[in-house]
């Protein structure tokens, strides 16, 4: 099989891959225009209303929340009102499948080859999506998308830059340019939130440490210099966060900060934990998170390069990152915990455990990517029968995830009537609210909605903080639960 041959072979596979994986993603996107405002949505857009969009990010910062890249993110939004919520979900779905396409093309060498690309882009996304204990506040509800997934989706961007930027492959060329790029960069991203400014500090810290083993010595300076400046870039967002006068309030609301060793022993407990209920509950996505780049990378990559691996390149070296990853991926996984564990005393909140999940599933997607890399260029992998069995086992994979991607979806939709009907009840109140302010009407009667979130909502009691939220979105003296 020549490569225009095997070409008729992994791009129909790769499209059949993205389109099967593409089936829940979609059905999120569906569900996620129903979304709209809820619990702290009120808060935010309170005080963008009472302060304007540049005071409230003081006030939120000295009162509240550390975290002036959230608070800026969602404010941006909220400037252009509740009509955005509902499309929120769908553009950071994009996002995502686009900024991971790029990143493989820019770390794995599939550059021009989009079927391939795009099918671990959304397996990526599905895999990520279905072990996440609460997609709800984490993908449709507006605070926990803008706190903790939004800085991931960008990660991905800044990540696949700095390994390019690194190696020399993309500008700019000026090292200190380049380093200034990464150090704001870096910033930027660790003020959404202490989680991932953690998980962040972490990855970059252990880009650092595996340098001499990964980076060719001529390349090894300008890469070391652009990763220490996005460390630098990352702590001093940590510090901007821990420091500010909302943190230290905050903080005063919570149990006293545990000493190292239970603080450690319970965030070891809670990745374990984490980990049995995510390989009991989905086992699906851990199988195909590795098996699909995988098979896809190994026949991609032996057709494209028919040299196999010898020398050097078949040594040890080539076999570090198929070591490092299993060490990195739960240390990583681990530092998004801490935060929380740190703070709380307790298992993270749902919505914060899509980091860990994104964590798990990007460490086996690279694992399964660069083991099929590497098989590609085993002589083994020359032989017809051998390229045969791939090409089977690719296929039986490519099956696989699209029944699985059929049930996921099919279950996602299963809840589309209950947020339809949430949904029409939400713009009932938001009418019905719209109209109270324009009358300029004293307490107003309010409906207490029921949504899948968990979340708050109006109570009987004017005074409750998402009662005043409420009302101060709509501009009214009050609102109570009718």
């Amino acid at each position: 099989m020549n490569v225009h041959t095997a070409r008729r072979w992994w791009v129909p596979l790769g499209l059949a891959a993205g389109l099967a994986a593409a089936l829940p993603i979609a059905a999120h996107a569906y569900l996620g225009t129903y979304s709209r405002y809820i619990a702290d949505d009120f808060c935010t857009a309170s005080t963008l209303r009472r302060f304007g969009l540049l005071a409230s990010q003081s006030y939120w910062y000295e009162t509240w929340t550390g975290r002036y890249s959230y608070t800026f993110a969602v404010s941006l939004a909220q400037s252009i009102g509740p009509a955005l919520t509902p499309w929120l979900t769908l553009l950071i779905l994009i996002a995502w499948i686009v900024f991971i396409t790029y990143a493989a093309q820019a770390m794995l060498g599939l550059r021009g080859i989009a079927p391939v690309a795009v099918a671990l882009a959304t397996v990526h996304v599905f895999s990520t999506l279905d072990g996440s204990p609460s997609v709800y506040q984490s993908l449709y509800w507006q605070t926990g998308m803008v706190t903790y997934t939004l800085p991931l989706v960008l990660s991905v961007v800044y990540a696949a830059w700095l390994w390019g930027a690194g190696l020399g492959r993309q500008g700019p060329r000026n090292t200190a340019a380049a380093c200034t790029i990464s150090l704001a960069a870096g910033f930027l991203l660790g003020g959404f939130s202490e989680t991932y400014a953690t998980l962040q500090t972490s990855a970059l810290v252990f880009l650092l440490l595996s340098m001499p083993w990964l980076i060719a010595r001529g390349k090894r300076s300008r890469a070391a210099s652009l990763a220490a400046a996005g460390l630098a870039g990352s702590l001093l967002a940590g510090l901007t966060i821990a420091l500010a006068p909302g943190t230290g309030i905050r903080r005063a609301l919570m149990p006293a900060a545990p000493e190292f060793m239970p603080w450690a022993e319970a965030t070891l407990r809670d990745g374990y934990l984490f980990l049995a209920r995510t390989v009991k509950g989905s086992p699906e996505a851990i199988v195909l998170s590795i098996a699909l780049p995988c098979v896809l990378v190994l026949l991609f990559a032996s057709e494209r390069d028919p040299k196999p691996q010898t020398g050097k390149g078949a040594g040890v070296g080539s076999l570090l990152p198929l070591l490092l990853l299993p060490i990195a991926t739960p240390i990583l996984m681990l530092s998004t915990i801490a935060p929380y564990e740190f703070a709380i005393s307790s298992y993270p909140d749902a919505r914060v455990l899509i980091t860990t999940m994104f964590v798990l599933i990007t460490g086996l997607a690279a694992w399964g990517a660069y083991l099929g890399k590497l098989l590609a260029g085993s002589t083994r992998m020359r032989s017809f029968p051998a390229r045969l069995v791939a090409l089977s086992l690719a296929v039986l994979v490519v099956v696989g995830l699209l029944a699985v991607s059929v049930r996921s979806a099919s279950t996602i939709l299963d809840q589309a009537e209950a947020a339809r009907d949430y949904a029409r009840s939400w713009d009932t109140r938001d009418r019905n609210l719209r109209q109270a302010a324009a009358v300029e009407s004293g307490q107003v009667p309010a409906a207490s909605l029921r949504h899948m979130g968990g979340l708050a909502e109006i109570g009987h009691d004017p005074e409750e903080w998402i009662n005043r939220c409420v009302a101060g979105t709509y501009g009214v003296e009050s609102v109570v639960a009718k």
